[in-house]
């Protein structure tokens, strides 16, 4: 069991859960679809950590459950049971700061992001840093730059001009950050 805050990481010692290894392994696989679909086999081998041949037979393992979906020209799947759904989902409209491990952020980061000049700013690659811990900046869907916090000051770093309107709505989801020693 692994519990932490934004300083601490806590390992506390509990008894195996009684499933089948096999049984785990499925539901991870349903799990990284539920959260990141429509995603690729491989992408799930890369989350998952494990040999492409592990990742293509727990892929198989669970292919009957899911969704294949064509997004620009790439196979894709989903779970079967969220097609529904993502095809009904309204466009994602408003501001919002995403902290670097939000699910929207992890994968696809050429979509995301297509001007490479910009993109480590918002969502940098494993071991590279724009030197300090970014989230990306979603304004109706769009990821139009990064941010941070360092204690009680957060900083936007837009990739390009921001209408006033846009400046003005950021600040304020920016305030309704939680900030150590306000409450």
């Amino acid at each position: 069991l692994i519990r932490w805050d934004a300083s601490q990481v806590w390992v506390i010692p509990v008894d195996r859960p009684a499933i089948d290894p096999e049984d785990a392994r499925r539901e991870l696989a349903r799990r990284f679809f539920h959260w990141f679909g429509p995603a690729t086999r491989q992408q799930l081998g890369r989350w998952t950590g494990v040999e492409p041949s592990d990742a293509r037979a727990t892929f198989e393992a669970i292919r009957g459950e899911l969704a294949e979906i064509e997004i620009e020209g790439e196979r894709r799947f989903a779970l079967a049971a969220d097609e529904e759904a993502m095809l009904m989902a309204d466009p994602i409209l408003g501001v919002r700061l995403l902290p670097q491990d939000d699910p929207l952020t992890k994968l696809d980061h050429p979509w995301l992001v297509p001007d490479e000049s910009v993109r480590l700013r918002a969502l940098p690659r494993v071991g590279a840093s724009p030197g300090y811990i970014p989230g990306a900046v979603l304004v109706d869907g769009t990821v139009v730059g990064g941010w941070q916090r360092q204690g009680r000051l957060v900083t936007i770093h837009p990739f390009g001009r921001l209408s006033a309107a846009d400046r003005a709505a950021i600040t304020e989801e920016a305030l309704t950050l939680p900030i150590a020693g306000t409450w």
